[in-house]
């Protein structure tokens, strides 16, 4: 089954061998745990897959991002289970304990720019480090913007934002009042930099410590 196999493909209601197939080329092309595919049986996991995989042809990076909302730890919260292991796996990492908004974004990164139409001409950051982001400064055209020189009207959607409590995200829309709206994984509904899942969030300009801008192509 070929990517544009799966851009169309209509999962069966029950577990079938398309639904196996699929399910194994989401797997090689780093869209699903291992642990969630095999099965034939085309639940959450797989579906949110799917949609990653569509958003990352789509163009925009954020469509990926956004594709992996309701992404969550197993029940015990211990930054750990098949989805996050997934994103931990991007920079070379697993097991327990392991903060995983960083590997997040490199992940939203790295599917994007292998799957787009028009990928960016080098690899893209790759860091499990919240605030290690702001080392690509200069690299490729990428641009760093750090507190001391940062305004709220620097900030622009698909940038990668950093914050002052070790935590990472992307901007999806920033407002006058200096609220803005991103989505971010290892967050929760309260806000913490160490949650249990992907969600949207509202975050306010004070709480920002840095952003990184990639040369996306128009």
């Amino acid at each position: 089954m070929t990517r544009a196999d799966l851009l169309v493909f209509q999962p069966t209601l029950a577990p079938s061998d398309a639904n196996k197939l699929a399910q194994a080329n989401l797997v090689q092309m780093h869209f699903l745990p291992p642990e969630l595919g095999g099965d034939g049986d085309f639940g959450f996991g797989s579906k949110m897959a799917l949609a990653g995989l569509r958003a990352a042809c789509s163009g925009d990076v954020l469509d990926v991002a956004q594709s992996q909302i309701g992404a969550q730890e197993l029940a015990d919260h211990g930054n750990d289970g098949p989805i996050v292991n997934l994103y931990l796996s991007q920079c070379g990492l697993r097991g327990r304990r392991l903060p995983w908004c960083a590997t997040k974004v490199s992940w939203d990164l790295a599917r994007w720019n292998e799957n787009t139409a028009k990928p960016l001409p080098f690899a893209p950051p790759n860091t499990a480090g919240a605030w290690s982001f702001e080392e690509y400064d200069g690299s490729h055209g990428m641009r760093c913007i750090r507190r001391a020189n940062l305004k709220l009207s620097d900030l622009r959607r698909g940038d990668i934002v950093m914050y002052t409590f070790s935590h990472v995200g992307w901007v999806l829309s920033v407002s006058p009042n200096g609220t803005i709206y991103t989505v971010e994984g290892n967050t929760n509904e309260d806000g913490s930099r160490d949650g249990y899942e992907c969600i949207k969030h509202v975050r306010h300009f004070g709480q920002v410590r840095s952003i990184l801008r990639l040369p996306f192509p128009s």
